[in-house]
This record gives C-alpha cells, structure tokens and sequence, in this order.
C-alpha cells in the first residue's frame, strides 16, 4: 500500500515509520501524501486510540530530501519546491489538529 512509510494498527495503536534510511528520511512529495493518507486512516479508524510516528535507521528525518529539492531547481521546477513546503506545513496542521495524541 505504501512506498515510503510503513504503517500498521494494532488493538489502538496506530504506527507510521518513514522509511526512506537510504537518504536520511527526507521528505519528498510521494512520503509527505503517504504521511497524510497514514494520518487520515489513523483519524477516520475508530479503533485507533494514539499513533507513533517513528523512523527506520539511524535518523529521524533530516527534513527535506536535498537531492529531489536540487533536482527541481535545476529544471526550475518551482511548483515541486511549492507542492512540498505545502504537503509539509499540512502533515503539521494535521498532526496538531489531530484528536488522537501522536
């Protein structure tokens, strides 16, 4: 189901761990809407009472994924830069709003 978090519910515990150790899990745009559709279960699922967010390796997240952020201003794709500073500041307004503690 996902690529780039692992999740799973267990009795009312829900666990989102990003998954990307190989670049520090930085967020990129296909972790940030994985994230969010993670929270959004997480939130609709009546059985859920808390949820982790957790991280596979050594770090946590060094926050953006450099390499994808360099990519897109190389091809002045500004909207990528756009799309992911948006997906970001949603995953925090989320988390925050949540009505289940994470």
């Amino acid at each position: 189901m996902f690529e780039t978090i692992l999740y799973s519910v267990e009795n009312d515990l829900a666990t989102i761990s990003l998954n990307r150790p190989e670049v520090s899990n930085g967020f990129n745009i296909p972790m940030c809407q994985e994230i969010l559709a993670a929270l959004e279960d997480a939130e609709k699922n009546e059985e859920v009472k808390f949820i982790i967010l957790s991280a596979e390796g050594k770090i946590f997240s060094v926050g953006g994924d450099l390499s994808e952020m360099k990519r897109a201003v190389d091809a002045d794709d500004i909207e990528s830069l756009v799309l992911i500073a948006e997906l970001v500041n949603t995953i925090s307004k989320k988390i925050k709003q949540l009505p289940k503690p994470v």
